[in-house]
């Protein structure tokens, strides 16, 4: 019995006692949409979907599909940032990144090339389905051999292969926008029970 709650701890306290063989039951439910290998994921496609969202923006620059790191980002911020005048509260993440990648800055050839990527999958999204987007995202940036030489690097590949299998159901291939609108209205297809399996 634990009173702590927090779910990565129990579910590793879970894994830990049924790997030394003791008979365990817990009622934490783990989805797979809240790791950050996946929300990085879907990230990627909140963007490929529609390129002006922040959020997810600078969530896929900073993730191992855009390698940029903190500073890469403040500095796209503030190279922007530096050429308005007045109040800079309305400006957005996504102004920068467009203003940034046109210039001649040190970092706009690594942030044009980023753009240059996403809108090719941008426009793959028209005629792929969402499942072969992704492993070719998976295939294009080696995401499975970034995540193996992370800790835990063989269950985050195993989620990130579940996740992206969800993206074809039976004879359904569903496309960005579709997997987008399920990850959305149905997140329990994500989830599993404690217990150290998945």
């Amino acid at each position: 019995l634990t009173r702590n709650k927090h779910a990565d701890f129990v579910k590793d306290l879970v894994e830990g006692l049924v790997a030394r063989g003791i008979q365990v039951t817990s009622d934490i439910d783990d989805s797979i949409i809240s790791r950050p290998e996946i929300t990085q994921i879907i990230s990627l496609m909140e963007i490929i979907d529609c390129f002006y969202n922040d959020v997810p923006l600078a969530t896929v620059m900073k993730s191992p599909i855009g390698s940029f790191s903190e500073e890469e980002l403040l500095t796209i911020q503030r190279e922007f940032y530096g050429t308005v005048e007045g109040d800079k509260r309305d400006l957005t993440f996504y102004q920068a990144v467009e203003y940034v990648k046109d210039k001649d800055f040190a970092i706009s050839k690594k942030v044009k090339e980023f753009c240059e990527y996403i809108d090719y999958l941008r426009e793959l999204a028209d005629f792929l389905p969402a499942k072969e987007l992704l492993e070719k995202v998976v295939e294009d940036k080696a995401l499975e051999e970034y995540l193996y030489a992370t800790q835990n690097g063989k269950k985050k590949v195993g989620g990130l292969r579940f996740f992206i299998s969800v993206s074809k159901s039976g004879d359904k291939n569903y496309t960005i926008k579709e997997f987008l609108n399920l990850i959305k209205v149905n997140p329990d297809l994500f989830s599993y029970k404690g217990g150290g399996e998945e």
